[in-house]
């Protein structure tokens, strides 16, 4: 009897030290996106064909044991995402860790992008005319 109990303590022990290694689910989104962030600047390529990118990213998600089989895991995701969009702490950490590996290069695409935003908007005032 105490050989099954020590057994039993020692699985669920295992169990435990397993899972606290894989960090909580908000450190494993952040971890993946973090990773699919990078291969984004890193990668060339991954653009050029969509379907090899959302593969890779699919790829970096169930390394973090992220379900990603069916659509209805994939909404999932997509919710997941949009939770963890609305908190700082969050979005903080991907930019840290997207400029950790990508640089110059994501900083610079930024920078672009908020330049472009800016040209977009227009400084003229409007002309009102009356009719009478």
């Amino acid at each position: 009897m105490k050989k099954i109990l020590i057994v039993s303590l020692m699985a669920i022990l295992l169990l435990t030290l397993t899972a606290c290694g894989k960090g909580g689910e908000k450190d494993r989104f952040v971890n993946a996106t973090v990773e699919v962030g990078c291969a984004m600047f890193q990668d060339e390529n991954f653009f050029k064909d969509l379907s090899n990118g959302n593969e890779k990213t699919k790829e970096i998600f169930a390394k973090y044991d992220f379900n990603i089989e069916g659509d209805e895991a994939m909404n999932k995701m997509s919710a997941l995402s949009l939770e963890y969009q609305k908190d700082p702490e969050v979005v903080q950490k991907i930019k840290d860790g997207i400029t950790k590996c990508a640089g110059n290069t994501f900083n610079q695409k930024v920078l672009e992008k908020v330049a472009a935003e800016e040209a977009t908007k227009t400084t003229e005032t409007p002309v009102v005319t009356e009719t009478k």
